[in-house]
């Protein structure tokens, strides 16, 4: 699984100072790794909405993309940066386990024909 972090200008400073590049990384790679023969590759992308303002400004936004060719989004918005990214890591985990899931089940009895 391929993984590409992105991340503003604003950001770039506390990125490289607290090697937030390397613990997103990290933490992607934990959450998706037994996913890894259906993601082909997750983008992360940071960002600081408000600026010095401060505030629930942190957004992290991840995109998987899947070897069907789908893609699944889920984004979240936080103080810390860190919570952004594991509330986001979590809501795109829940979508691709619930992705994988339906993929899984048989076709519904509604749809089947039924011989007599």
């Amino acid at each position: 699984m391929d993984i590409s972090i992105q991340f503003e200008k604003k950001l770039k400073a506390a990125v490289e100072h607290e090697n937030i590049a390397g613990k997103v990384r990290e933490k992607i790679h934990r959450t998706f790794s037994r996913f890894a023969n259906v993601i082909v590759k997750a983008q992360v992308s940071l960002k600081d909405l408000n600026g010095p303002k401060g505030g629930v400004d942190k957004e992290c936004r991840i995109t998987l993309l899947l070897a069907s060719g789908k893609k699944i989004l889920a984004s979240s918005a936080h103080s810390l940066l860190e919570a952004a990214v594991s509330e986001a890591s979590e809501k795109s985990q829940r979508l691709l386990v619930r992705h994988t899931e339906r993929k899984q089940q048989p076709q519904s009895a509604s749809s089947s024909h039924w011989q007599v």
